[in-house]
């Protein structure tokens, strides 16, 4: 199957499932489990279920679309290794992920299905948006000259305002949800490491290092989580302070990988941080939050 016929098929699979985890009525599961010597309740909701089979519908989709693309670029045809080809994966699931959940916020039905529509076509932009910033480095590396900096800007730009965006919906949910530490840090864990990667992507580095950086920025993620849970924090500050976070760490772990973290790229990010901080208090205290 080809690239086109994939993400055609990828993205009215997305608006189908969507719109049928609006529809269909399916049984909630609830599991109780004994973790750390206490008990706790997993819940599994019908949109949970939902959305655990968009991701992993996402996620085969971009992998076989990331694998043809990579053995139609490759001279030699070589299959590229999974650890390569998943960190395609999870800014396309984040935002199927996170449109999802702005669809089921929606209370009308009319604009649920806009909100589906454009979830599944923003699904397949990213896509097709992450092979051209691909394409672009490959042949910038088979040509050996510098990729062309405007195209290869305002791609990472894009890319990288997707890649936000969609934390922020996802970081305010689960904060926002109050449930048990254990469960909240380790969803923050997971979409914080896996948009790192994105983040990451295309870097001339091991990818051993890669998903090791990956790895300790969701860790990182993780605990400041299960620490802000023990404060009374309204759902959109403590999911704002979690984005915030999120930005300074991945940003400063690629400046790392790029160029080496120089002191004035730390100051900036400091500054950023500082900045966001005072807006969140002025929320606070201004808006209550």
């Amino acid at each position: 199957m080809s690239t086109q016929n994939r993400l055609g098929a990828l993205t009215s699979l997305l608006l189908l499932g969507m719109i049928l985890s609006l529809i269909v009525p399916l049984t909630g599961y609830e599991v109780s489990v004994i973790v750390l010597g206490s008990e706790m309740s997993l819940r599994l909701t019908p949109a949970a279920q939902f959305g655990i089979v968009l991701v992993a519908l996402v996620a085969s989709a971009v992998d076989g679309i990331v694998r043809v693309r990579r053995l139609g670029l490759s001279p030699a045809g070589a299959r590229p290794p999974l650890f390569w080809s998943a960190m395609f994966w999870p800014l396309p699931a984040a935002v199927a992920l996170s449109g999802m959940v702005l669809t089921h916020f929606i209370s009308w039905w009319g604009y649920q299905v806009v909100m589906a529509a454009i979830t599944a076509s923003a699904t397949a932009m990213v896509i097709v948006v992450q092979g051209q910033d691909h394409e672009a480095l490959e042949q910038a590396a088979a040509q050996d000259a510098p990729p062309n900096v405007v195209r290869v800007g305002a791609i990472a730009l894009w890319l990288q305002l997707m890649t936000y965006a969609a934390a922020a919906v996802l970081l305010v949910g689960l904060y926002g949800t109050r449930t048990r530490s254990l469960l909240s840090a380790s969803g923050v864990l997971l979409v914080t490491a896996g948009l790192t990667l994105e983040r990451l992507r295309g870097i001339d580095a091991p990818l051993r290092r890669i998903w090791l950086y990956a790895a300790l920025v969701g860790l990182i993620m993780g605990q400041l989580t299960w620490a802000l849970n023990y404060h009374a924090l309204p759902g959109r500050v403590g999911g704002g302070l979690l984005l915030l976070t999120f930005y300074v760490l991945s940003g400063l772990v690629r400046e790392h990988l790029l160029h080496g973290l120089k002191r004035f790229v730390l100051v900036e990010y400091l500054l950023v941080c500082a900045g966001g901080l005072l807006i969140l208090v002025g929320y606070v205290r201004w808006l209550g939050g």
